[in-house]
């Protein structure tokens, strides 16, 4: 279960990419943390890493306010994301034994049936939990704590529910890591993650473009105060 925090994050992020909050919008928290059902205090926790992620920023005196995300950071996460997943996926693949690579193939036959099933939660979940287990196996304590801070940049199911060929594009990885597995070839196993991330970037960009959530505010549909209703 995520933390307080976590949720709150998950939440604000959710409102920013799928474009209810626009850059320049006041994060309005007394109203994320009534909709939670939380105090004040994580929603602050939640902007503080968003602060780090440049999605929002604060200004003394005045409050929170969404930046202007643009395509460059969001690419650019995926970019390091796909590098740092790349040194773990690679270890897994020299490393692993037939058990590990049974295992893999099991949960990505599981993975078939649950996104083939339409559910956009239950598919978001089983590919969080597909990506933690790859990395619980393959990486050091370090790396693994980095690459799970960072899948919450963008959730899960805001990503699947955002792009159509993202259950797709996952598959394809999925498929290209059991064969780098079975070979024992780090490098082919490197190289699908890092396509991955690139692909999911790029999609995920074209679809925000589309949503306009990149355009500036003036650019932007009139808003009610706040730019949100988070009930």
């Amino acid at each position: 279960m995520p933390s307080a925090a976590e949720a709150a994050s998950d939440y604000i992020r959710s409102l920013i990419f799928r474009g209810v909050l626009r850059a320049g919008d006041r994060i309005p928290i007394d109203q994320i943390a009534e909709a939670l059902g939380v105090s004040r205090q994580p929603v602050r926790e939640a902007l503080i890493t968003m602060i780090n992620d440049d999605l929002v920023v604060a200004e003394p005196k005045r409050g929170t306010f969404v930046g202007a995300v643009g395509p460059e950071t969001v690419l650019e996460h995926f970019e390091l994301f796909g590098a740092l997943a790349a040194r773990s996926i690679a270890h897994l693949a020299a490393t692993a034994d037939d058990a590990v690579l049974a295992r893999l193939r099991a949960m990505h036959a599981e993975l078939d049936v649950i996104s083939a099933a339409g559910d956009v939660t239950a598919t978001s979940r089983a590919l969080l939990e597909f990506q933690r287990h790859v990395h619980h196996l393959a990486a050091t304590p370090r790396l693994s704590m980095l690459l799970r801070s960072m899948q919450r940049f963008v959730p899960g199911e805001v990503y699947i529910a955002t792009v159509p060929a993202g259950v797709e594009i996952n598959r394809e990885f999925r498929l290209a890591l059991l064969d780098a597995v079975e070979r024992r070839d780090p490098d082919a196993a490197a190289a699908a993650v890092q396509a991955q991330m690139r692909a999911s970037g790029r999609h995920f960009c074209e679809e925000l473009r589309r949503r306009g959530v990149f355009a500036a505010p003036a650019d932007s549909p009139a808003r009610p105060p706040n730019g949100t209703d988070p009930t």
